[in-house]
């Protein structure tokens, strides 16, 4: 039953109803039809076959072509579906569907040399399959291929004229595969749980792209994304040349990428984005990475370079085996952690932050060479901030409680002007430190270098429980120090000027060698025990006021107290060694020396 032709067959023909029908071509096959219903049935072709008709309907039917095949539904409507294991749209050679809106679902489609065109009108491929031996080029508008294949032998071109693409639940077998090259346009892109693969280079451009639990990698090639906001949460986006992305001022999100998600690269990578949310993300590449615009890990093996908007890795990581560099533009930069795992920004080169407001509450900032921070505010408490070749910060208001700040070289800081909040923090350089700072708070703190300079110009220092100690000399200018049960300490020389006051109640003031401490009010009360006081090998007092009860001044070799108005040594030691020398320039110091000592063994 059916129509057979043993040699060429030409039907033109009205509508066509080939239910479960046959129509076979030992040779070439011309057909010319309206509407063409194949459902069940089949259109066989040895030779080339050429259909041109209106609607299709190929539902559970095969089209087949040992050549060459062309369909031409003249942007009518083309149904596929359910073609099973044997059934479908088949050709042994070059296969050209130019349809209108295209439907296959659990369908079949294969060619050779295929190109497919629906005229900007939708195409679904719910769970279905098209397949070249050779090139794909596919023409469409919204395509939808949930749980189906698109797969190229050789290049593939996907364009969807500004539509959707959907590729989501790919599984491992499905998705939008192909052997060769691939260029692939469209509008929204969602890829979530979903694949895109390419053995060659590929080029993306779209509008949104969600890639969720997504693959979307070119295995032996380049990787160009070129789209809007792109979620890669669980997502992995690879390539094995240079990686580009591009989310034209959009934000990037590359959270929770695990062992084996995030951004890769083992070329170059280039990433320009606005806010990128990178918690327990990775973006890593092998060669120079440059994230522009922008937790667990970017990682460099030469060097990153990071041009962002606001940053967020919260417990993430970002690391180059070079140099890492980055700039939010002003923007904030959120480093933080947690009791299990710190958000984390390493290299083993340089690394240079210039960013606005950074938030670094356990997090981890490290360097194997130097470290420069220029920031707006700072947040380091319980964080680390290191740079073993150097620590370089330029902030405003600092807070580093129970945070570190340290270097194996120099540390430098410079609050400009406003408060470093030190409570129970740690900053030590094992060279020279430095800071420059408006009111600095060290209670309980410890800051530490081999040459100590610290300034905070018309604030006060309050070193309460604190410890400000100098392995070589010591420079402290500073409106008030409060030094109650503190330790200040230098193994060289020091000098200190508080314009206003000392408080050095139960507190040591101590150098080595020469101590030079200028100020108008000295309270050195209750010091008379072990590891208190203000001493030194030759210590220098100009003040106009010393209160000295039960407290000790002393000069190991000599001292020379300058006081013009008041010297108070109730109960207290004031002793010079050898020489022990108090002078009155204007004439009118008081002194009281109840049950007090004054004492010098050579001179006084």
């Amino acid at each position: 039953l059916g129509i057979r032709s043993g040699s060429d067959l030409t039907l033109e023909a009205g509508e066509i109803d080939n239910t479960a029908g046959k129509i076979d071509s030992q040779g070439e096959t011309t057909l010319t039809s309206q509407n063409l219903n194949n459902t069940d049935g089949k259109i066989l072709s040895e030779g080339k076959a050429d259909l041109t008709t209106q609607a299709v309907n190929n539902q559970g039917g095969l089209i087949q072509s040992a050549a060459s095949l062309k369909l031409d539904t003249q942007q009518q409507k083309l149904t596929n579906t359910d073609s099973g294991e044997l059934n479908g749209i088949l050709a042994g050679d070059s296969l050209k569907l130019l349809t209108g809106e295209l439907i296959n679902d659990l369908g079949y489609i294969r060619g050779d040399e295929t190109h497919i065109n629906s005229h900007q009108q939708t195409l679904s491929n719910l769970t279905g399959t098209i397949v070249s031996k050779k090139n794909l080029q596919l023409d469409s508008g919204e395509l939808n291929s949930t749980g189906g294949l698109i797969k190229s032998d050789g290049n593939m071109t996907l364009d969807t004229h500004g539509e959707k693409l959907t590729t989501a639940k790919s599984g491992d077998t499905k998705g939008v595969i192909s052997k060769g090259t691939m260029a692939l346009t469209a509008g929204d892109i969602d890829n979530q749980d979903g694949a895109i693969i390419s053995t060659g280079a590929a080029t993306v451009t779209g509008g949104e792209l969600n890639n969720q639990g997504g693959t979307l990698i070119s295995e032996k090639g380049a990787l160009t994304l070129s789209v809007n906001q792109t979620d890669n949460s669980g997502g992995l986006l690879q390539s094995a040349g240079k990686l580009t992305l591009d989310t034209h001022g959009h934000s990037l999100t590359n959270k929770n990428s695990g062992d084996r998600g995030g951004i890769r690269s083992q070329d170059d990578m280039l990433i320009t984005s606005g806010d990128l949310h990178n918690q327990a993300g990775t973006i890593t590449n092998r060669k120079i990475a440059t994230v522009n615009n922008t937790q667990d890990t970017i990682v460099g093996t030469q060097q990153i370079k990071l041009i962002t908007q606001a940053f967020n890795n919260q417990q993430g990581n970002v690391h180059s085996d070079g140099n890492l560099n980055l700039n939010t533009q002003g923007k904030r930069l959120n480093n933080t952690g947690d009791k299990d795992k710190s958000g984390k920004f390493s290299a083993r080169g340089d690394l240079t932050l210039d960013i606005g407001e950074l938030n670094n509450d356990a997090g981890f900032i490290a360097a194997d060479g130097k470290t420069k921070i220029t920031s707006t505010t700072l947040t380091n408490k319980k964080g680390l901030i290191a740079g073993n070749s150097g620590l370089d910060i330029h902030s405003q208001t600092l807070i580093n409680n129970n945070g570190s700040l340290k270097s194996a070289k120099t540390v430098n800081i410079d609050t400009n002007g406003q408060l470093l909040d030190n409570q129970h923090g740690r900053i030590i350089g094992d060279d020279n430190t430095t800071v420059t700072s408006g009111k600095l708070n060290n209670q309980h703190g410890h800051i530490q270098g081999k040459k100590l300079t610290i300034n905070t110009g018309q604030a006060d220092t309050d070193n309460q429980d604190g410890k400000l100690l100098s392995t070589d000399t010591m420079n402290l200018n500073t409106l008030q120090l409060d030094n109650r049960r503190g330790q200040v300490r230098a193994i060289g020389d020091a000098t200190i000027n508080t314009p206003k006051q000392t408080n050095n109640t139960g507190g040591l003031i101590h150098s080595d060698q020469q101590l030079t401490l200028k100020t108008a009010e000295l309270i050195n009360r209750e010091t008379n025990h072990p590891d208190q006081g203000t001493e030194a090998q030759n210590l220098i007092i100009e003040a106009q006021q010393v209160d000295n009860t039960q407290g000790t001044l002393q000069g190991a070799n000599r001292l020379q107290a300058i006081i013009n108005q008041s010297l108070k040594n109730e109960q207290g030691l004031v002793s010079g060694g050898k020489q022990l020398t108090i002078e009155d320039k204007t004439q009118k110091l008081t002194v009281n020396n109840q049950q007090g000592t004054l004492t010098g063994s050579e001179k006084v």
